[in-house]
């Protein structure tokens, strides 16, 4: 799964903008309760949704697998709004569907929330330091949920 999930990736990263989406993200994730570490790799459409001077909002997903077997695959909204010419916020919102490995969080359907800070180290590359929360919104009686930190290295198109 991870071998594939890389591959994917680095197929991703290396492919121009028109063919993806705006900005490509990979990270490194880590669940301190859980003591799990992973990957995560995303695609926004930045301002598909809206775009101003200093604020843009559009279509995310993401893929997350860690070394608990657990894996995660949303589809939703990303936002971003630039504190200063070089730093800015993220946060995002997907609802996605959880693959049980090591930590059930009680059923499929879960949400992941992310916020997280960055900053621009060129034009087109950004790097983030981000929280991202897991649960399924309590639909199900066991709702633990899953917290992690995330490193984020952002490519733009």
């Amino acid at each position: 799964m991870k071998r594939h999930l890389i591959s994917l990736l680095a197929c991703g990263l290396g492919l121009p903008g028109s063919a993806l989406a705006d900005s490509s993200v990979i990270g490194l994730t880590r669940d301190g309760t859980n003591r799990g570490s992973g990957i995560v790799a995303e695609y926004h459409w930045t301002g598909a949704l809206a775009e101003g001077d200093r604020f843009t909002a559009g279509w995310a997903t993401s893929v997350l697998a860690d070394n608990n077997h657990n894996g995660f695959v949303g589809f939703g909204v990303s936002a971003e709004y630039q504190i200063s010419g070089q730093n800015f916020i993220e946060a995002s919102f997907m609802p996605g569907y959880y693959k049980e490995g090591d930590v059930d969080l009680g059923g499929h359907m879960h949400f992941r929330s992310t916020l997280g800070i960055g900053t621009n180290i060129t034009d087109s590359a950004a790097l983030s330091f981000a929280f991202s929360h897991i649960s399924n919104g309590g639909l199900n009686d066991r709702n633990p949920g899953m917290d992690m930190v995330m490193l984020r290295l952002t490519r733009r198109y």
